[in-house]
């Protein structure tokens, strides 16, 4: 079980998060939306734990600790200082 997001609209996370499918994403330091957000999902608990759950998988195919050592040993070696270069 994942937890829901409350998070600024900007950057990558624009892009990722879809706002009320996975996060509630609100202007950057608008004390009054990320309030709002937060009291909205404590008020609904199911729609908080839904958005919790995508977001969760989400991270989870995105984020893994595999696909980011899979990326990092990739760009390793595409910069000749992989595992290869070392041999």
């Amino acid at each position: 079980m994942g937890l829901p997001v409350v998070t600024g609209r900007a950057g990558e996370r624009r892009v990722m998060l879809k706002d009320g499918v996975e996060a509630r994403l609100v202007l950057l330091r608008d004390s009054r939306a990320i309030a709002g957000a937060v009291l909205d999902l404590a008020s609904q608990p199911e729609v908080g734990r839904e958005m919790g759950r995508r977001v969760r998988t989400l991270a989870e195919a995105h984020f893994s600790i595999d696909r980011l050592d899979r990326a990092l040993a990739g760009l390793l070696d595409r910069t000749g200082t992989g595992r290869d270069a070392r041999s």
